[in-house]
């Protein structure tokens, strides 16, 4: 489990922490700008996320956000800058080791 505690952080430098708490739990504390942690907790066997801040002040987590992800992760392209996934793979399959970098074979 992680606990927050009042520590000097540099934003120049941000510091992510990692760790296993529990059978299977990834669990990721983030410093914040505003003197408050981001703790993304993902459960990978029910496909759960959840994301809290706590404030390193008092020790409270405010949970922010929770969802089942499991069709978040069967999206292929979403909100994606071009080339998007489709046309990278067009690219590869028509010959794309002699096209250059944005160009799109017919």
């Amino acid at each position: 489990m992680l606990f927050a505690q009042p520590r000097q952080i540099r934003p120049s430098q941000p510091v992510t922490t990692e760790a296993t708490a529990g059978p299977g739990l990834w669990v990721t504390a983030t410093p914040l700008d505003d003197g408050r942690q981001l703790l993304l907790v993902i459960d990978p066997h029910l496909k759960n996320a959840a994301v809290y801040h706590v404030d390193a002040q008092t020790g409270a987590m405010t949970l922010k956000s929770a969802r089942n992800i499991t069709y978040d992760l069967m999206v292929q392209d979403y909100n994606c800058q071009e080339p998007r996934p489709a046309a990278l793979r067009k690219m590869l399959e028509v010959g794309g080791e002699t096209a250059t970098p944005g160009q799109i074979r017919p």
